[in-house]
């Protein structure tokens, strides 16, 4: 599995991404690997984290809103926005 997040120029937003391969799937990687991403985000000031997928992608989708992800409106229907306010999560909320 691979993960990363990239500030925004000039900002204090990033957006995360991640892929574990298919044969590890649905062994809770994805969530760990998302939870460190988090911790180092904070460490670094990050403010807010954002994430956009593809509809279909449910594990992801499950794994963000287990992790206090909220949905945000999009007005096109070939992805999806979800959203961390780090500033408003209390230390380990998303364990």
């Amino acid at each position: 599995g691979v993960g990363r997040f990239s500030r925004y120029h000039n900002s204090d937003n990033a957006e995360f991404a991640m892929i574990i391969a298919d044969r590890y799937q649905c062994q809770g990687l994805g969530t760990e690997l998302l939870r460190r991403l988090i911790e180092i985000a904070r460490a670094e000031n990050v403010r807010q984290l954002e994430a956009y997928m593809l509809p279909s992608n449910v594990a992801m989708r499950k794994i963000c809103e287990r992790l206090g992800f909220q949905r945000q409106p999009v007005t096109n229907d070939d992805e999806l926005v979800y959203l961390l306010d780090l500033q408003q999560l209390s230390p380990h909320s998303y364990s």
